[in-house]
């Protein structure tokens, strides 16, 4: 949103109901790099997480073509897992 300075607007939708919001200070974008721990471990363990879920989905697709007729997969329990 460009909303200009100490002017109030909305109502805007929110969590719970609406919301009417006034910017009051506007600051430059800051960025981090890699050569900041907390943000390498963050990268890492995303990319990480990225392709367990690639190799375990390949994994799902295998079984369901190739033993259909032999397994059960509960689509529900699979989602809640990984928080879809």
């Amino acid at each position: 949103m460009n909303i200009p300075l100490n002017e109030i607007h909305g109502p805007i939708k929110a969590k719970g109901g609406y919301s009417l919001i006034e910017v009051i200070e506007r600051v430059k974008d800051q960025f981090y790099t890699l050569n900041e721990n907390r943000v390498r471990d963050a990268v890492i363990r995303d990319v990480k997480t990225r392709k367990q879920r690639v190799v375990f989905n390949e994994f799902v697709k295998n079984l369901r073509s190739k033993r259909a007729g032999e397994i059960e997969i509960f689509d529900d329990s699979i989602r809640i897992g990984f928080g879809i």
